[in-house]
């Protein structure tokens, strides 16, 4: 199980990193041996990596604000969610001790 999270964990990072590649290239007309270093260093940036790759899939990739948005802050969505279905869970365990 472990070996396909980070797998998943990989895909998903190569294609974030792309987006930011490719919003770099299409912006600043820079090759991709500039813009490769250039968005590794964007990507490490927590909120800048994140919107700037989003804004690069919709612009050069053409996708939808929703598809990019799901690629770059579904980890965070999935995150909060199963924080909210664990304290749930135990605000529900208290109430039936109780």
């Amino acid at each position: 199980m472990q070996a396909i999270g980070f797998i998943v964990y990989i895909v998903v990072g190569l294609f974030q990193l792309a987006a930011i590649m490719a919003g770099l290239e299409s912006w600043w007309g820079i090759h991709w041996l500039i813009a490769a270093p250039v968005a590794f260093i964007i990507s490490y940036i927590p909120l800048v990596g994140s919107i700037v790759g989003m804004i690069g899939a919709m612009d050069v990739w053409r996708w939808e604000w929703w598809q990019a948005g799901l690629l770059f802050f579904g980890g965070l969505v999935f995150a909060i969610a199963c924080g909210g279905m664990s304290s749930f869970l135990e605000w529900l365990s208290f109430r039936k001790r109780v």
